[in-house]
Parts: C-alpha cells; sequence; structure tokens
C-alpha cells in the first residue's frame, strides 16, 4: 500500500504529514491530540498522523491493514515501556516463557527498589505484555502500569534507570541472551529510549510482515475480567491518555555517572558545573520547579542547567533556564522574547525567578520554599531519598533543613500538607541582579 492510498484511507481521522517535524509541529498547537507513524510500504518510507485518540480509534479498529506506531514526543510524560527480543538461532537453549518471566520478576524487584510507590509494583496486575514472536524470533513489547499512575518524566529520562537494570542484569546472568554476534546483552532492547521514537502499536505489524502485537497468553493484566478493545488500546499506550494529570516518578537513589547528587553541589573546589542536557542531577527539585510553570504554560520544560559554587556566603546555588515559558512575576505575564531562569538557594532552601530581560534586571520573584523531597535531595548529610513511609509524611517546621521562614512567603505553600497551593502574581522581593545586561550573561560571583 502506498502512502497516498493510506492518506486517502485515513481521510477524515485527522491531518498527514510527509515529515515527523511537521507533525510535531502540528501537535504542540493542537497537545490534546495524538501523533501516529505509519509504514507506507515495505521500503519504508512512513508518513505521520495527528489525531485524536477516539478519531484513530474508531478507524484504526475496523482497518484491515495496520501498520502504526505511536510516536513518544520529547519530555512527553510516560509509561516505563520495554522492547524484548532475540532470535532463537542463537539462543536454542532458551525458553520464552521463562525468561520472559525472568525479565519481568526481575524488573519489578529493581524498580520496587529504585522508585518511590504508593504500593508494590506487581508483575501479575501491573505489567501490560504483548507479542509478535514468530518462528525465527521471539519479539514482546511490555508496558508497565505504575502503582497510583505514575509516569517518568519522559522516555529520555527513562533510559538511565534501563541502562542500570541492563547492567543489573548482566551482572546477575538474568534474561541475558546473545546477540547476531554470540555477545552476552539483555533481553531488553536499548534502542527504543530516542528522541521522538516510534513504538508499534497494539494490533499492528510491521510493513511485509504478518505478525502482530497482541496480548500475551502470559499476561495476567486483566485477571478473569474481558476488557473491550478500546480499553485494551488505552492501556496499551506508552502515553496514557491522562498523562497530563498524573505524578511524575520519584526515585529513591539516583546517580548521574559515578557522581551522586550531593557530591556535584559540595564539593571541595569552587567549580562550576553544567549541561545543556534536559535532566539535572536534581530531578524531584526540576520537577518542582516545572510544577509551578506549568501552571502558566503546560509546554514548559528545563533547556539547561547549573551549577555553581560561591565563593562568599551565599553557597552554592543550581541555575535552571527554562524554554516553552516566558512568564515573569514582575510584569505578571510572559515575555515576548526574553527567557526566563530559576535559582535554587541551597542555603535557605528556596527557589525564585529572574529573567533576561534588561527590564527586570533587579528584580526577583517571590521565594518559594522547597517541598521536603527537594530538601532531602539538595541536602549534604543523610540519605537523599527517603523511604515510601517518611516521604509521604507531612512535613512540620522542625523538619526543615535551614530554611529561613521568614524571607519566604506562606500563603501559596501550606507547610503542614508540604503542598503548593496558588501562584502570586507580583513580588515585592528583589535582590542585586545575576543578569549583566551589557553582555546578556548570568553572573556567577
Amino acid at each position: 500500500m502506498d502512502c497516498r492510498l493510506q492518506e486517502a484511507l485515513l481521510n477524515g481521522t485527522g491531518e498527514v504529514f510527509a515529515k515527523q517535524r511537521d507533525a510535531i509541529s502540528c501537535w504542540k498547537s493542537e497537545p490534546h491530540k495524538r501523533i501516529f507513524c505509519f509504514e507506507a510500504s515495505e521500503s519504508g518510507s512512513r508518513a505521520y498522523l495527528v489525531s485524536t485518540l477516539n478519531d484513530f480509534w474508531s478507524w484504526y479498529e475496523k482497518a484491515e491493514s495496520r501498520h502504526f506506531y505511536e510516536v513518544l514526543p520529547e519530555d512527553v510524560p510516560c509509561r516505563l515501556y520495554f522492547d524484548l527480543e532475540y532470535y532463537r538461532s542463537n539462543n536454542r537453549k532458551h525458553s520464552d516463557a521463562l525468561i520472559l518471566d525472568e525479565f519481568c520478576s526481575s524488573c519489578a524487584e529493581f524498580t520496587n527498589e529504585k522508585l518511590i510507590l504508593p504500593e508494590t509494583l506487581s508483575v501479575e496486575k501491573d505489567f501490560f505484555i504483548l507479542d509478535s514472536s514468530n518462528e525465527d524470533k521471539f519479539s514482546s513489547h511490555v508496558i508497565v502500569h505504575l502503582p497510583g499512575g505514575s509516569l517518568f518524566r519522559s522516555n529520555i529520562c527513562m533510559k538511565a534507570f534501563v541502562e542500570e537494570l541492563s547492567r543489573r542484569l548482566l551482572e546477575s546472568d538474568r534474561a541475558v541472551v546473545l546477540n547476531a554476534n554470540s555477545e552476552r546483552v539483555p533481553l531488553c532492547d536499548m534502542a527504543v529510549y530516542s528522541k521522538n521514537r516510534c513504538f508499534r502499536l497494539y494490533l499492528s505489524s510491521k510493513a511485509g510482515k504478518c505478525t502482530s502485537l497482541k496480548i500475551h497468553a502470559a499476561s495476567k493484566f486483566y485477571g478473569a475480567d474481558s476488557p473491550n478493545p478500546r480499553q485494551v488500546f488505552a492501556d496499551s499506550l506508552v502515553i496514557p491518555e491522562d498523562y497530563e494529570s498524573q505524578r511524575i516518578v520519584l526515585f529513591k537513589q539516583l546517580t548521574t555517572g559515578s557522581r551522586s547528587q550531593s557530591s556535584y553541589l559540595f564539593a571541595d573546589t569552587n567549580l562550576c558545573w553544567g549541561s545543556n542536557d534536559s535532566v539535572s542531577p536534581f530531578p524531584m527539585t526540576e520537577d518542582y520547579i516545572l510544577e509551578i510553570n506549568k501552571k502558566f504554560k503546560s509546554l514548559a520544560r528545563i533547556r539547561s542547567w547549573r551549577i555553581v559554587r560561591e565563593s562568599n556566603s551565599i553557597g552554592p546555588q543550581v541555575f535552571y533556564q527554562l524554554i516553552g515559558t516566558r512568564y515573569c512575576f514582575n510584569i505578571g505575564r510572559e515575555h515576548r522574547s526574553n527567557h526566563i531562569y530559576w535559582i535554587v538557594n541551597i542555603q535557605k532552601s528556596c527557589c525564585y525567578q529572574k529573567c533576561f530581560d534588561p527590564d527586570c534586571g533587579g528584580f526577583r520573584s517571590y521565594q518559594f520554599p522547597l517541598p521536603y523531597f527537594s530538601r532531602k535531595e539538595l541536602s549534604e548529610n543523610g540519605r537523599y531519598y527517603e523511604t515510601e513511609e517518611q516521604i509521604q509524611q507531612p512535613v512540620s517546621k522542625e523538619n526543615l533543613i535551614g530554611i529561613e521562614t521568614r524571607d519566604c512567603d506562606s500563603s501559596f505553600y501550606d507547610l503542614a500538607s508540604d503542598k503548593l497551593l496558588f501562584l502570586p502574581s507580583s513580588s515585592e522581593y528583589c535582590e542585586d541582579s545575576f543578569y549583566d545586561p551589557s553582555t546578556d550573561r548570568i553572573l556567577t560571583s
């Protein structure tokens, strides 16, 4: 089937684009919709559809030919997912059922160890398993529904987590297979955690192939229930329908390379570390800043971060530059062209907004007190993350780590529940600017 014929069949379902970037641009203007990719021929040519889930499913469930993929845009929260595969010719000793069980149990064990979850992750009720194996190849997709509906911030952020799981598998020799070069590799494919990834949909096959993804016989996700096909489709998605309302998963322990979060801040030297990556060593603090900003612009995200070890009494600070929003508390709206940045004051356990506009050079927003989990993440002593029970307990004033409450406005932050209430529209708090308008740079000392 060529692209034109497929586009004709999709008529009325949504907008079709030949290039992914055009589809993403359309989706950004209508974020309630989704991006799907479809293979138009065996040659591998692809096109992209932007449609609502309901409109797409109405067409998809009746389609005779299905070669569709879910597109995972960068920085969109998603479920933990895996692509499991091995060629039988190199792995004759393996049993599909045994190695799948070995992987899922190892994954559940690792996830319960690393993530803060409201209840224990269960393979039977939380692992949604699809299968498209054939005589030559074992192939399975696993979509993990974390308890409480928790999601990873994006599939890119998920990669480090899966890499650590893969190392654990190789070290323990669990769910390990041989690749085409007879090298030991984990059962899960690491190539599927990339920017704007296309992940094959339930009921779809690859172009030129006849084996489609269907619920695996070993999947006990629905128990004795018989869900309708629309529900199965929704549960099979990596990005759930209600992703914007779900919480981002928190880590009990996280390392960045060989360094812990604390080592970035409390080094013996007055060095500055920085990155243009979207993920800083302090994901909980980053999530809190994004939570504030997404009340104004839902597409707000971190563009870059850096950590400055000041030589004076200010101590280490974390700088976050944002994109997707230019909202400034000084003017009560977005700047037309100048971007904003946030500073995390470690000693006072607060954060505030500043911007690159020369007219706002001396302005600093209200100081937002950092939540309990963020203060622990940034603290020098003790564990960086609490247990599930401790992290969910209300925070009392005695638990605050060096926070000077007289410097922070409490009308929008409830210390008892450790919750952000509402945001002020202006500020009376100002300080000397960290911004030099003559050079258009942030000053670090």
